[in-house]
């Protein structure tokens, strides 16, 4: 039993680390000359109107952009216009609030599908949404409206 749990901890530490891999850390700003890699992804960024998403052409690029804060993979137009992405950070929080606004969760691996978004669940609200490791946005409302 302690190893089975001792597994799934190290699974979700692994989860974790590789969705705060995404963040666009003050060191990623300060890189001279982006190798010309091509592996497109969407940087996200905040103005006062909301969640900003710009494509670009790699990680390297997208950081180096004064105001972008992470990165999803592939371009922005492949992920519902609707809600908004989990910033990473959101995963390491302890606590949330109690509000009910019920939101849809949208799990990240949206690999194998071909009208997003494919994987989802309902949450309490986008706090608790974003805790999870593998969901990559939220939006308000139920995912299943009959």
């Amino acid at each position: 039993m302690r190893i089975i749990f001792a597994l799934i901890i190290a699974m979700l530490c692994i989860a974790n680390a590789t969705k705060l891999e995404n963040l666009c850390a003050r060191s990623d700003k300060l890189v001279k000359e982006c190798k010309p890699l091509t592996k497109p992804v969407c940087g996200i960024s905040y103005s006062p109107q909301g969640e900003v998403r710009t494509d670009f052409i790699n990680k390297c690029l997208a950081c180096q952009a004064e105001k972008t804060e992470f990165v999803v993979e592939g371009y922005c137009n492949s992920y519902p216009k609707i809600g908004g992405f989990c910033h990473p950070k959101q995963t390491t929080f302890e606590y949330c609030p109690d509000v009910i606004v019920p939101t849809c969760a949208v799990f990240e691996d949206q690999s194998n599908c071909e009208n997003p978004p494919c994987g989802y669940d309902d949450a309490i609200n986008s706090c608790y949404a974003c805790m999870s490791p593998n969901i990559a946005f939220s939006f308000t409302g139920n995912c299943h409206q009959d």
